[in-house]
């Protein structure tokens, strides 16, 4: 999608948010969404090394640098068993170790992955426009632009007894068609 048209779905202004608390049990706050300029798609700069990975050692995923990308935004990085869910996420908005805009790689631990197992990294950069902490206090509010790249890989040999040369391959990018 186009700038124009994003910006025309979420305009700026006041977005509800309901939150269910322990204690509050359900709260109505409003984050004030500004607008933002759609970060470009990210490029995961080592796409071919991720085929293959060892499940039981570290391993570093590597993308291009976001040029507007700032000290105050976020890089998250997930690695998704296509059967059991998320195995690994990088650090959010507000918890310690989150990746700033300005990043170029995470290591993902050793331990998480099993051998022979098809996984989804996504890499997403977002632009934070928002955060507030003052509507409902002890949490955190954000609101901004993301883009998204994700592609499958397999860790270890692919259970053919050998080097796998299959290639990894490209699952989607947001927007769609690396379109800004």
């Amino acid at each position: 999608p186009d700038p124009a048209a994003l910006e025309a779905g979420m305009p700026a202004g006041p977005y509800p948010m309901m939150i269910v608390g322990v204690t509050d049990l359900l709260k109505t706050v409003s984050l004030n969404f500004g607008g933002c300029s759609l970060p470009a798609a990210p490029h995961i700069a080592n796409q071919p090394e991720l085929d293959g990975v060892d499940p039981d050692a570290a391993f570093e995923v590597r993308w291009d640098a976001w040029g507007a990308g700032a000290a105050d935004d976020l890089i998250l990085v997930e690695v998704e068993d296509i059967d059991d869910g998320v195995v690994y996420r990088s650090p959010f908005v507000g918890e310690p170790g989150a990746l700033p805009g300005t990043a170029t790689a995470a290591t993902v631990p050793p331990g998480v992955l099993v051998d022979d197992t098809v996984y989804e990294i996504r890499v997403s950069f977002l632009d934070i426009t928002v955060r507030d902490t003052a509507s409902y206090p002890g949490a955190l509010g954000v609101a901004g632009c993301m883009s998204t790249t994700s592609l499958e890989f397999t860790a270890g040999d692919g259970g053919g007894g050998g080097t796998d040369t299959t290639p990894p391959t490209l699952v989607a990018t947001l927007p769609a068609n690396l379109e800004t």
